[in-house]
């Protein structure tokens, strides 16, 4: 008796596992988008928060990170330093990207990712994250056209 598995068992295999394959690799890309964007959230966070700290201090929006008490480290592993905007592997943030709606408070803080074919922006003011652009890959349950009117249709949280 021949022992082993015949040809047509073989196709079989390598059949189901390209189909799930096709079906996996797409579910594991948009789990590393999420999980960009949460490392991109904290950080829009922690920048904002140290502008704010800024502002009290100094009575004015800060307009480079030089300006902030709170180091950034950059893709380079330098701080951010006479800039108003850095890179990291995944995101470019900015620290004025306009108006939270509140004179009291400043600007709005941004991150876009870096990298071909990736189309959106995150936006924290206080309290909210907004995204502008091609959102619903990274768990973003409204798509935002852009614009002032975007302001709160959409909130990771």
């Amino acid at each position: 008796m021949n022992k082993g598995f015949t040809l047509v068992e073989l196709l079989i295999v390598v059949l189901i596992i390209g189909i799930l394959a096709a079906v996996a690799l797409p579910q594991y890309q948009k789990s590393v988008e999420r999980a960009y964007t949460a490392e991109a959230k904290q950080l829009l966070v922690s920048i904002y928060n140290a502008k704010k700290l800024a502002k009290v201090g100094n009575r004015q929006d800060p307009t480079q990170f030089s300006e902030l008490d709170v180091k950034f480290t950059a893709e380079d592993g330098n701080y951010a330093a006479n800039v108003s905007a850095f890179n990291t592997k995944n995101y470019t943030y900015t620290l004025n990207a306009g108006s939270c709606g509140n004179a009291r408070e400043p600007s709005a803080v941004s991150a876009t990712p870096r990298g071909a074919g990736i189309g959106y922006t995150l936006y924290y003011c206080p309290g909210k994250l907004q995204c502008v652009g091609s959102c619903s890959e990274i768990g973003f349950s409204v798509e935002c056209g852009g614009g002032a009117g975007c302001i709160g249709d959409s909130y990771l949280e």
